[in-house]
């Protein structure tokens, strides 16, 4: 059983029932009597006195209750599988259907004035298709798996049990998606969304949106700086996919995409956060937890808090920083620079491309491992350690050795034609502004 109430004096409503539909459509007034109408839709023989590819006509009036209003006129009609209801002068009408099958209800305006409804598609087996008004509509659509447009309007719209599709439209609308797997699309103005249970597409359009998925593993699109996508503890592994700038902090999402390309940025949480990039330059903060962070095109930007976070470079058309609090290796991956931060002594590792590591003003150990790198050790006690096979791409520069504080480390399997010890000979070294450099030559 469901019902829909119409707020207006004359306005045109739309069932549209399926082909097969077998059941009854009554009408009846709200607070001033009876409809003395009612119509009965079959898709058996003649015997039952109607057909469905039949035009059905009756009038319709209600009986006054004693309150004053006067007796209203009305029509309806059937042709072939829909029912048009027209209240013509009068107080709102309740239209109460009972039907076996799914059911389109489409409310279209007989006039240009705004109105609001509340529709009610209740226990229904099949797929339900409800649209709204210009007005501030209520649609519900209980069981089956829905499709409900609420159109112009602040509207409230519910999906119920099913895998719902729910779009609001233009105004400032709630969306509730009910159980199961729900699409909600707020479209244009300031939305509410909720999924409910299932694992939901929540996307709030145009607009500051607020959107809760719930239980499940519910997937935000985000648009507006403005958008808020909220997410407890326990309700599933959830995912922003944003085309601004946006921060999961305060949340328990654990996934952030960005898309498009413009240069925006994406901040993590205190979980172990998936982050990605888009083709813009993007700066990328996984915060407390083992991130994945990956900024894909563009020049990027990290920030590392945790041994546990990886940076995932793959391009070498791009130049990519990562800021580390932590001892960190760019290893494995193509990442070009490494600047140690904080008060802790750490230590920054390199790759096979040309790096600048910089130090933290600590002591740190800093390793460029292949490619000419740039060492800047910073204050403290600094060591610069060189292990990798030497060559013409793999010739280091220390830009702040200072003596006795600073020291270097020399690997025996690389520097074969030194003997093992501390280098304190002055014929160990040579004066680049009058020594001639030889083949003999390792450190300059």
């Amino acid at each position: 059983m469901g019902y829909f109430y119409a707020s207006t004096q004359t306005d045109m409503r739309t069932l549209q029932l399926p082909h097969n539909f077998a059941g009854f459509i009554s009408y009846s007034g709200l607070g001033i009597g009876d409809v003395s109408y009612s119509l009965g839709i079959s898709e058996f023989p003649e015997e039952t006195g109607i057909y469905t590819n039949e035009y059905l006509n009756g009038f319709f009036e209600v009986v006054d209750d004693g309150s004053g209003n006067p007796d209203i006129d009305g029509y309806v009609s059937s042709i072939v599988n829909y029912v048009y209801l027209q209240n013509y002068f009068g107080p709102p009408i309740y239209t109460s259907f009972w039907q076996m099958g799914g059911i389109n209800i489409d409310i279209s305006q007989y006039k240009s004035a705004e109105s609001d409804f509340d529709i009610l598609s209740y226990m229904l087996s099949d797929s339900d298709n409800i649209g709204g008004s210009a007005g501030d509509d209520q649609l519900y659509g209980f069981a089956g798996d829905d499709s409900i447009s609420g159109y112009y309007g602040n509207d409230k719209l519910f999906g119920g049990a099913g895998t719902d599709t729910i779009f609001g439209g233009w105004g400032n609308d709630m969306l509730d998606g009910g159980g199961d797997d729900d699409y909600l699309y707020g479209e244009g103005g300031n939305d509410t969304l909720i999924g409910g249970e299932g694992n939901d597409t929540l996307d709030g359009g145009i607009g500051a949106d607020r959107m809760t998925g719930g239980l499940g593993d519910d997937t935000y699109y985000v648009d507006n700086a403005g958008d808020i996508a909220i997410e407890k503890t326990g309700q599933g592994t959830d995912s922003v996919i944003s085309s601004v700038t946006y921060t999961l902090k305060g949340q328990y999402i654990e996934n952030l995409e960005l898309v498009g390309e413009a240069d925006i940025n994406a901040t993590g949480n205190k979980l172990a956060n998936t982050i990605i990039g888009n083709s813009g330059d993007n700066i990328i903060n996984g915060m407390l937890g083992a991130d994945f962070m990956s900024g894909g095109d563009g020049n990027d930007t990290y920030y590392v808090d945790n041994v546990g976070d990886v940076v995932a470079e793959y391009g070498y058309n791009d130049h990519d920083v990562v800021n580390s609090t932590v001892s960190y290796s760019l290893e494995g991956f193509y990442a070009e620079d490494l600047n140690l931060l904080g008060t802790k002594m750490i230590n920054g590792t390199g790759n096979e491309l040309a790096n600048a590591l910089v130090g933290n003003g600590v002591g740190n150990i800093l390793n460029g491992k292949g490619g000419n790198d740039t060492l800047t050790g910073g204050a403290g006690a600094d060591r610069f350690v060189f292990d990798t096979d030497l060559g013409p791409n793999n010739i280091d520069t220390i830009t702040d050795f200072y003596a006795p504080a600073d020291s270097i480390r020399l690997d025996a399997d690389i520097f074969v034609g030194l003997t093992a010890g501390a280098l304190i000979l002055e014929s160990q070294f040579k004066d680049m502004g009058t020594g001639l450099v030889d083949a003999d030559d390792r450190i300059l």
